[in-house]
């Protein structure tokens, strides 16, 4: 009877300890589909980044502890920095295709969007009656070497088939 007990107030614990650890390592504040853009506060550059002089290149050594510290607080340091940098990148860039009303199921986050000068566009599959080229990624450029690279988003359900089909079509190694 004691050892009953003692087993299930261990894995109560054991439970507890978990879910806290779970809450802070990994559930960061991410935004989905379903929230509206109004309710998110953006944080102004000035506070991200106080002067310039924060807003340089991370020297190697100091790599590690740079990514330590964007992980402080359930991730959000790197949320800040993301929100630093589209503030600071030019808005002129179009993202139609990203916006079209077939295609915005297809984006996991709202504010993260394909843009159309760089986007990835997939290749017409065979038997198919509809064409369906639209997923969130885009070519982004290598040292001396343009499209040397694809960066998208983790596949949704729906667009499991079109991620790996992406993979396929532009010889991703992984």
């Amino acid at each position: 009877m004691v050892a009953g007990v003692m087993c299930a107030s261990f894995a109560l614990l054991l439970a507890i300890v978990s879910f806290i650890l779970w809450r802070k390592y990994f559930q960061a504040a991410y935004y989905y589909l379903d929230d509206p853009l109004g309710n998110r506060a953006s944080p102004q550059l000035s506070e991200t980044f106080a002067d310039d002089s924060e807003y340089t290149a991370i020297p190697v050594n100091l790599w590690s502890k740079h990514v330590s510290e964007l992980h402080a607080d359930g991730d959000i340091g790197f949320s800040r920095e993301y929100e630093a940098i589209q503030q600071a990148t030019d808005i002129d860039l179009s993202s139609e295709h990203s916006q079209m009303t077939e295609n915005k199921n297809k984006n996991r986050y709202v504010n993260i969007v394909a843009y159309d000068h760089t986007r990835v566009i997939l290749k017409p599959s065979s038997g198919q009656k509809k064409m369906h080229d639209y997923i969130n990624a885009n070519y982004i450029d290598g040292y001396n070497k343009p499209a040397a690279y694809v960066g998208t988003q983790g596949p949704l359900p729906s667009t499991f088939d079109d991620y790996w089909r992406m993979i396929w079509e532009q010889e991703c190694l992984l």
